[in-house]
């Protein structure tokens, strides 16, 4: 066999060992406490700390945890620059990811600051429709409130961390978000006894692992979907999410 023929073997069988080798590589919302955002050195946050023990301690695959602006971490995946997210699929999504089973459920629900002059009448609001003629407050990327607020008079802010200044300024009504996220920051921001949640939850949404239908990781979805059951089943996840109230 010549050197050249060699070299010539050598590259063709090795190339799928090293593409096999790259690192699964997560994307995340930097600004979304408690389920992903940039500490000091990492990432953290319940999605992190869910997939991380799904994806790397049980499952045995090298990856990687970054966070960015929410619409640059979608738009990552979307061009085949990053394997996934954990998100709430929308049609949008659906065109360029595949999505795992259900990993974690949401509450929604509508916040409200305590000192709106309508608040005792809004406290009666049990679903996003009776909202028609209030100003809502959302962040960009959000993909799930881009499709449930379509019809509602929006205000869309750069990042999520505007939004309590800007509805304690008196600048927009209401907020329809996870309950767990919104309560968890407005007690970390000082915002907590300012804004105030509504009695009635609008919604329950399901956060599910997104892979880019490019990744070379799509095959990992059934055996995912085994392991988060298992999470869920020993009480894993619902551990991890305790650990950020």
């Amino acid at each position: 066999m010549t050197l050249r023929v060699f070299l010539l073997l050598f590259m063709c069988f090795s190339a799928p060992v090293l593409e096999a080798q790259e690192p699964l590589k997560m994307v995340y919302f930097n600004d979304f406490a408690p389920f992903s955002w940039q500490g000091a050195q990492q990432m953290q946050g319940i999605y992190v700390d869910i997939l991380h023990e799904a994806l790397a301690t049980r499952m045995k695959l090298n990856v990687s945890h970054q966070g960015f602006p929410w619409a640059r971490a979608q738009a990552l995946v979307k061009a085949h620059k990053a394997d996934g997210f954990i998100t709430v699929p929308t049609e949008q999504r659906s065109v360029y990811t595949h999505f795992s089973e259900d990993v974690l459920s949401l509450t929604t629900s509508i916040f409200v600051r305590k000192s709106h002059p309508k608040f005792n009448s809004m406290k009666n609001i049990k679903t996003i429709a009776e909202l028609k003629g209030y100003v809502l407050v959302d962040y960009v990327g959000n993909g799930w409130a881009s499709n449930a607020l379509i019809d509602q008079n929006v205000h869309w802010l750069a990042r999520f961390d505007q939004i309590f200044p800007y509805m304690v300024q008196g600048r927009g009504d209401a907020h329809v978000a996870s309950r767990h996220m919104v309560n968890y920051n407005l007690k970390k921001h000082g915002f907590k006894g300012k804004i105030i949640e509504l009695p009635h939850p609008v919604a329950s949404l399901f956060a599910h692992l997104c892979l880019g239908k490019g990744s070379n990781y799509v095959k990992i979805l059934p055996e995912f979907n085994r392991v988060i059951k298992a999470m869920k089943q020993d009480g894993s996840i619902n551990a991890i999410f305790e650990k950020y109230k």
